[in-house]
């Protein structure tokens, strides 16, 4: 029998060290490529938690344009849609903005590359302090300062009248302004009002005032038709009026009455005038006639 010869052992180390080296390649192989993957996430990873921080930032940037904007007087409801606006990398917008109360709760949305954060805060409204006053110190200064008369019925007059109300206002001065119907003829009707400027009362996105004065009402005989006066705040540039106060009973008591209420005021005006509406209109010969006196309007 004829045996097969083998191979020398020199010759078979050699076959495995050649594949113990094509095994070391592939490892290392699969290794950096593992490695470089490994570290295309982490860049990734960083860059979207950058851009998300910055985001972050630009969403919080929108939230002060939109409080600055309810602050200086927009109402919540149109402070929204706004935007987008560009900001260094990235972009915000203003997305919703809902009254709670006298409040605005805003939502803004920042984006920077992939990434988008959304943030909501609630706005609340510039606290004003306003103070007016007008004690109706003289005849001259009545003649200067509330030298606007507006007459839709001609059948009487206003002015300034030497009568304050004394004893039943604390610290009154000067006199009142009056109005009456013309003491002589039948059913005269005089209906007109008085104005004056006084500082700008700015409402924001809405404001309650506190106001005071005092008033009297007399009229001839026993009836009248009409005795009302009303006490208004007039926004020239928009050319809107609100009423402050009115009264519309019918007395001839000729006693002076104070008067301390709130009122609420609408949004975005800016009142820069005061009216004094009087409507007086007799019955028969019975003359009318009303006065006012110290006027307040402050913020509580």
């Amino acid at each position: 029998m004829i045996r097969p010869r083998c191979s020398p052992p020199v010759r078979q180390k050699g076959a495995v060290t050649i594949i113990a080296a094509i095994l070391f390649l592939v490892i290392v192989g699969y290794g950096a490529v593992v490695a470089l993957d490994m570290g295309s996430s982490e860049v990734v990873d960083t860059t979207l938690q950058r851009d998300s921080l910055d985001a972050r930032f630009i969403a919080e940037a929108g939230l002060e344009r939109a409080f600055q904007r309810f602050k200086s007087g927009v109402a919540c409801a149109a402070v929204f849609p706004d935007g987008p606006y560009t900001l260094g990398r990235g972009s915000f917008s203003v997305t919703n903005a809902v009254l709670e109360g006298a409040n605005c709760r805003v939502t803004v949305q920042g984006m920077v590359g992939l990434a988008s954060r959304t943030m909501d805060a609630v706005a609340t409204p510039d606290v004003t302090v306003y103070d007016f006053y007008e004690p109706f110190p003289s005849s001259a200064d009545f003649a200067t300062v509330w030298a606007t008369e507006v007459v839709t019925k001609n059948e009487g007059s206003s002015g300034f009248s030497s009568q304050d109300c004394g004893g039943a206002c604390s610290g009154a001065v000067g006199g009142s302004v009056m109005a009456e119907t013309n003491a002589t003829g039948q059913r005269d009707w005089f209906q007109a009002y008085r104005e004056r400027a006084i500082p700008t009362l700015n409402t924001g996105s809405g404001l309650t005032v506190d106001v005071s004065l005092a008033y009297k009402k007399y009229h001839q005989g026993s009836r009248t038709t009409r005795q009302e006066i009303e006490i208004r705040l007039y926004d020239s540039s928009r050319s809107r009026e609100t009423v402050l106060w009115s009264d519309t009973s019918h007395s001839n008591a000729n006693n002076w009455v104070l008067v301390n209420q709130s009122v609420s005021l609408p949004s975005s005006r800016d009142y820069d005038r005061l009216r004094i509406f009087f409507n007086l209109k007799e019955f028969k010969f019975n003359q009318v006639q009303v006065w006012v006196d110290e006027i307040t309007i402050a913020t509580p």
